[in-house]
């Protein structure tokens, strides 16, 4: 389960130090230019409302199905720990892609429109990704209780 973890904490911080820089990159070449998208134009308007739709759509989604996913693979007798926690992986580390792609995505439409609203967006998908830290502990609550 060690190995695991390690490799789902290596994606889970590396979709911060990914969003750590593309914000230096972003500031370093357009802060204080103007907008490259005008967020009051409709291709600005199309794109904040997609985002906004794929954030609130995607991140109730990946928590769901991760939670389904890992019932049925704790719920399953017929595998040993190991045989659980390499299926655990690939589970774990999707919902942690779809999660820190709606913060990178938002952390550029925040460079591309230049509006605040995206920024705290992006902010809703830090949260949440930090509500999906990886862990021991928590991976071996969710794969050993999920199942009463």
């Amino acid at each position: 389960m060690r190995k695991v973890i390690n490799k789902l904490t290596l994606i889970y911080y590396g979709f911060y130090v990914l969003a750590i820089g593309l914000a230096a990159i972003g500031y370093a070449y357009l802060s204080g230019k103007p907008p490259l998208v005008d967020e009051h134009g409709s291709a600005g308007i199309a794109l904040s409302s997609a985002y906004i739709v794929l954030l609130v759509a995607s991140i109730p989604l990946a928590l769901k199905l991760f939670s389904m996913k890992v019932k049925k693979l704790a719920a399953r007798e017929d595998l040993d720990e190991d045989a659980k926690a390499a299926r655990y992986l690939p589970l774990a580390a999707w919902r942690l892609v779809a999660i820190g792609a709606d913060l990178l995505v938002g952390i550029a439409l925040f460079y591309l429109l230049g509006s605040r609203s995206m920024i705290y967006c992006a902010a809703i998908a830090a949260v949440a990704l930090v509500f999906c830290k990886p862990s021991e502990m928590k991976a071996d609550n969710e794969l050993r209780t999920m199942n009463n």
